[in-house]
């Protein structure tokens, strides 16, 4: 996964309890202007911990040990348990840090107070926040104080029929976007209608050929994603990083399942990239164990193996050919050889003397 640089940077020391320390963009804030801090993350990996409280699944806090974080803090540090943390790109995914400060005065608190009660695990206190951060974000009950944003646009509006209207985030640290509006509408809407209003721009289709739009022609403007099992999010032969990053985050913006593959054309490259994945039975346990997958990278020279693709395909010799004496095409199989017939000197009957050689 591509970690938010505008949000944060991470640095992961190694041994055999992996820490990863995070530093949050000291101007990072939310839309209602409070800053992001680490106590959003604590808030993560306390809910991972206690899941049975909060409702949570976040399995890959099975692998934390502890997490250092004070109250207000824009650095701190996760600690994993021995030989863990192998996905710590991982533990803290899209839309899962909430923010702290607004589920904390929601529950009558202040920051330092549920910092603290999550450092010491007060099940009292957490029994407060828990059903806030379970089901305060639902968008069915929207409430424009406690749902704010840390990304690029905020809820504005959420219809009647559930679409939800989003508008730029005036306090976003990053880049602006550069649409004023955009209108989610859920799945089961009625994307024919829409089309023919004039209200649909995006869409994701989940047959293989929709009525309401035609692919082929010239005067479409729909941009269309089709439904996708898998996507190569990660290419080892691939000399640009960039282009690795831009599928990944092509595959993240769409909730494709990311994958991996050495694409090695030569012996020397197999083994260059692995998916490593938990044991499954049938296509629809696979698909959701490459969701969870590790994808690792073993190194290869990468111009190396450029080398030996290059000498194995395009570099070799063409194929030898044997000579022969008469190239013609024979009928009947192969043409008998003839003895070679001498011409001696003499004398024509006109007179003039032949060249002595071969015929």
């Amino acid at each position: 996964m591509i970690p938010n640089t505008d949000l944060v940077t991470t640095q992961v020391l190694p041994g055999a309890n992996r820490q990863v320390i995070y530093t949050l963009a000291e101007d990072a804030t939310y839309s209602d202007g409070v800053p992001v801090t680490c106590t959003d993350f604590l808030l993560h990996y306390k809910a991972g911990v206690h899941d049975g409280l909060f409702g949570a699944h976040l399995p890959q806090t099975d692998d934390v040990l502890r997490m250092e974080c004070q109250p207000g803090a824009k650095r701190f540090t996760v600690v994993f348990k021995e030989d863990s943390g192998g996905r710590w790109r991982h533990l803290f995914g899209p839309g899962t840090v909430l923010p702290s400060h607004a589920i904390a005065e929601r529950a009558g608190l202040g920051e330092n107070e549920l910092n603290t009660a999550l450092h010491v695990d007060d099940m009292v206190t957490l029994g407060e926040v828990a059903p806030i951060w379970r089901d305060g974000f639902n968008l069915d009950a929207f409430d424009p104080q406690l749902q704010v944003s840390a990304g690029p646009f905020v809820i504005e509006s959420v219809g009647e029929s559930g679409e939800v209207v989003l508008a730029p985030n005036e306090h976003y640290y990053g880049d602006q976007p550069n649409l004023d509006t955009i209108v989610v509408w859920p799945r089961g809407t009625d994307a024919e209608h829409l089309a023919a209003e004039g209200a649909l721009r995006i869409a994701d289709v989940r047959t293989e050929q929709a009525s309401w739009v035609n692919r082929d022609d010239p005067t479409n403007t729909l941009d269309i994603v089709e439904q996708i099992d898998l996507m190569e999010v990660f290419n080892p032969r691939v000399a640009i990083s960039s282009f690795n990053e831009e599928a990944e985050r092509f595959a993240r913006k769409y909730n494709l399942i990311p994958a991996a593959g050495s694409d090695s054309h030569v012996a020397q490259g197999l083994g260059a990239v692995r998916n490593r994945l938990h044991d499954f039975d049938g296509p629809e346990e696979f698909l959701e164990a490459m969701r969870e997958a590790e994808i690792t990278r073993r190194h290869k020279n990468l111009v190396y193996v450029q080398a030996l693709k290059f000498i194995q395909t395009t570099g070799r010799p063409k194929a030898a050919k044997r000579e022969v004496d008469d190239p013609r095409a024979v009928r009947g199989g192969r043409r008998k050889s003839r003895a070679p017939r001498q011409i001696r000197a003499g004398r024509s009957s006109n007179g003039s003397k032949p060249a002595a050689g071969k015929s």
